[in-house]
């Protein structure tokens, strides 16, 4: 509802806190769209990182990692920001998006965008900004 770049405070809370009076503002009928990106956005994460969607991943490592609520954020918030066109080619290229993602873990940046301090506002917009230059890479690969 709210992009990324527009969270610009340090009150990670107080912003949650406003988006969800908002939300509790909305009509039945903006709700249900509201839902219904949601769960295309959940599907479109499943399709594309399948069971390590929302977990760290790293090249070499197979283990499943828990759920991270950073990396939960950023990929449903890119998956949900795709044109269904889009999304069919980065279904396409699920490999290629899974390889990318590993490297991208490898950035020392990223990995403390996700993991420490999530509510800065240079680590949110870090990490937006970085999962969006992932999927166009990918999509113009």
């Amino acid at each position: 509802m709210t992009p990324p770049e527009r969270y610009v405070t340090q009150d990670f809370d107080g912003f949650l806190r406003d988006t969800m009076h908002t939300v509790n503002a909305l009509r039945p009928v903006e709700l249900d769209k509201l839902e219904l990106r949601f769960r295309l956005a959940m599907d479109g994460c499943k399709d594309l990182f399948g069971e390590h969607a929302f977990r760290k991943q790293f090249r070499g490592v197979t283990r499943r990692y828990p759920i991270d609520k950073a990396l939960f954020e950023v990929q449903a918030v890119a998956v949900a920001g795709c044109r269904a066109a889009e999304l069919d080619v980065l279904r396409d290229r699920a490999p290629l998006l899974e390889s990318r993602f590993k490297e991208l873990m490898d950035d020392p940046a990223f990995y403390d965008a996700i993991s420490s301090g999530t509510g800065d506002a240079d680590k949110v917009n870090y990490r937006f900004q970085s999962m969006k230059d992932l999927f166009r890479e990918v999509l113009h690969a």
